[in-house]
């Protein structure tokens, strides 16, 4: 047997969900922050990423960013950008080879300061 709703069921039903509806799901509490984001200069982000390689991270998928970064990092500072290029084009070509590129980030890092 199904029932039919009477009419205080109904309007009982009716008040719950409209007043679910203008409460909506509670977001009252809810606070918005900005976070201000800068953007790192070429030189920053080689310095980051030749940390991260002398201190042995393996080189990723960022190797395909490098000549981006060199260009960066020339637009910044033209001679210490010059090392970057230099540094980064010789990294890529030891790929193979973990430990000459943990040695040579720590080389490249040496002659920027």
């Amino acid at each position: 047997m199904v029932m039919q709703p009477t009419g205080s069921r109904w309007f009982a039903t009716m008040l719950v969900g409209a007043t679910l509806t203008v409460l909506g799901c509670g977001s009252r509490g809810v606070k918005e922050y900005s976070v201000p984001v800068t953007e790192l200069g070429g030189l920053e982000r080689a310095k980051q990423l030749l940390a991260a390689y002398a201190r042995g991270e393996p080189v990723g998928s960022e190797v395909v960013g490098f000549d981006q970064i060199a260009e960066d990092a020339k637009r910044q500072d033209p001679r210490r950008g010059e090392i970057v290029e230099r540094g980064l084009r010789e990294i890529g070509g030891l790929m193979s080879r973990p430990g000459a590129i943990r040695d040579k980030a720590r080389e490249i890092l040496a002659s920027l300061d």
